[in-house]
């Protein structure tokens, strides 16, 4: 994951106990994940970024957290699954279709075969 390591260290404890005191809050449990994530603590991270995302489904950075965290750990083809389901579910989001392409076309490179998702229209400008 991207960012400032130390700054998400110095985090944790705060992340973790504001996800205790208000458990209904996505930011806590997505800056929580995040600290999580730098820490090389990646399950629990995952775990605190889709809590983030059921809390908000519209909380964009808990999404593209887990992205990079699946995508960091190997696990390219349900990251760009991650990218997918935002992307159907926020259409007018041209960053999210820009990444989730651009996923789609690194997947295809290096001799691998792109994963089978269905493409998806590009998003509608205003």
């Amino acid at each position: 994951m991207g960012g400032d390591p130390g700054a998400a260290r110095r985090h944790l404890p705060r992340g973790g106990r504001l996800a205790a005191r208000v458990p209904s809050s996505p930011e806590a449990h997505y800056y929580r994940g995040a600290s999580l994530g730098y820490r090389g603590r990646d399950v629990e991270a995952l775990a605190e970024f889709h809590l983030a995302q059921r809390l908000d489904p519209n909380f964009q950075v808990a999404f593209f957290d887990e992205f990079a965290a699946l995508w960091d750990m190997g696990r390219r083809e349900e990251a760009v699954e991650v990218l997918q389901r935002w992307v159907e579910r926020h259409p007018e989001d041209s960053k999210g279709f820009m990444q989730l392409q651009q996923a789609r076309a690194m997947l295809g490179q290096g001799g691998g075969a792109p994963s089978p998702i269905r493409a998806i229209p590009p998003p509608r400008l205003r």
